[in-house]
């Protein structure tokens, strides 16, 4: 059975520091709805809140939620067939129609928090044609404002939009991504989705004579305003008793998750800010993370024992790692004596730096020619008992 998402108070949390809400936009794929939006045509009324309309359009609002086939997914009366990119929801608006001139429909929405000047931001959102549209467009575009808009006409808004189509969007069956970087002047905490163009300067190509809109219909999904600086975070080295799961990384947010890749032995596991995970061996996870081209790493250590808890914490405190970070040379101190211990350093590739056979309680390395990066030391004892733990060169 189906799950909705109904509420008339509408509020978004912060996590902490580690956990904070990192997509701007609020409510990105639509899913917090106050009703179901039968027959469509009601993301202006406040189905979807803090989604609006700037102007006296209408802009649409789509649910699985609707069975008659009047607003609902996946077939859309009027419009066409299309599944969400994410969730059960999406938004939709006309960006051309012959039928009335100058005719065009935004969707407008509130940031969570202004945006601050100089810093720059990745912008990005989803779109598809709609199989009933005559007419595909590259005039599909994203305004910042400093101000709430509403201006009461069916006509273009005349504004200029800082991120648009690189190309013309004309297809029906995928999810086209719709994205770009934009450095903030300060201040700006809306933003609108359409075509801020007049028909004459509407890029247009016919994609469908004869279709039953006579328009450019485009739906939206998984709206995002992310800062480029927002660094990977994989969570804090932990341990579990063997059978017991865990959560790592950050919690989930619609716009976010496509950015980020999980891997274990340098093979990907899953897209998504963060996952539960139940490893039966001690396990490092490595999470990539690219916000409009810029590449952050991040890593955490899920220690397993079949161990009580306490005998797994004397163990995970079994040995630092000093100094750490580290720009040269740095000592594993272990809490006593040890025999035969197995030593390895591998990089964030999974790849063996160093391998060392060991007896004692202290043991000096020196980085050599290891660069500047994330790298893993792992411990074996003669019990078989697995270790790992994180350094950072300088």
């Amino acid at each position: 059975m189906k799950k909705y998402i109904y509420t008339l108070l509408f509020c978004f949390c912060c996590f902490g520091k580690s956990g904070a809400q990192v997509n701007l936009v609020p409510n990105p794929s639509f899913e917090i709805i106050t009703v179901c939006p039968y027959w469509g045509g009601a993301l202006y009324g406040g189905t979807a809140p803090p989604w609006n309309s700037p102007s006296a359009g209408s802009p649409d609002l789509f649910s699985t939620c609707d069975t008659t086939a009047n607003g609902g997914v996946p077939f859309f009366n009027g419009h066409g067939y299309q599944q969400p990119h994410t969730g059960e929801n999406i938004g939709g608006g006309a960006l051309y129609w012959t039928d009335v001139p100058e005719f065009k429909e935004y969707l407008q929405v509130q940031l969570i928090n202004p945006l601050v000047a100089g810093r720059t931001y990745c912008a990005s959102f989803y779109v598809n044609l709609a199989n009933y549209s005559v007419f595909a467009t590259s005039n599909i575009a994203m305004y910042f404002s400093d101000t709430n808009t509403y201006i009461p006409t069916y006509n273009y808004l005349n504004f200029t939009p800082q991120i648009t189509s690189p190309t013309i969007v004309s297809d029906t069956a995928n999810w086209t991504l719709i994205t770009s970087q934009y450095t903030a002047l300060g201040g700006e905490q809306y933003i609108m989705l359409g075509n801020f163009y007049p028909d004459n300067l509407t890029n247009l190509t016919t994609v469908h004579p004869g279709a039953l809109s006579s328009s450019a219909y485009y739906y939206f999904d998984d709206v995002s305003i992310i800062d480029v600086t927002t660094p990977a975070y994989a969570g804090n080295d932990t341990s579990i008793h063997i059978g017991d799961s865990v959560f790592i990384g950050k919690p989930n947010e619609s716009g976010f998750n496509q950015d980020c890749i999980w891997f274990v032995n340098n093979q990907p596991i899953d897209t998504i800010v963060g996952l539960w995970v139940q490893p039966n061996t001690s396990t490092t996870y490595i999470l990539q993370q690219t916000i409009c081209g810029n590449v952050t790493y991040d890593t955490v250590n899920i220690n397993v024992y079949g161990l009580g808890i306490n005998e797994s914490y004397v163990l995970n405190s079994q040995f630092q790692i000093i100094p750490n970070p580290s720009n040269g040379t740095f000592s594993i101190n272990f809490n006593s004596d040890y025999k035969d211990i197995k030593l390895e350093i591998t990089n964030i590739l999974g790849e063996k730096i160093k391998s060392i056979n060991f007896s004692g309680r202290q043991l000096v390395i020196d980085k050599g020619e290891m660069q500047e990066g994330i790298y893993f030391v792992q411990t074996t004892d003669e019990k078989k008992n697995v270790i790992n733990k994180k350094i950072i060169i300088q």
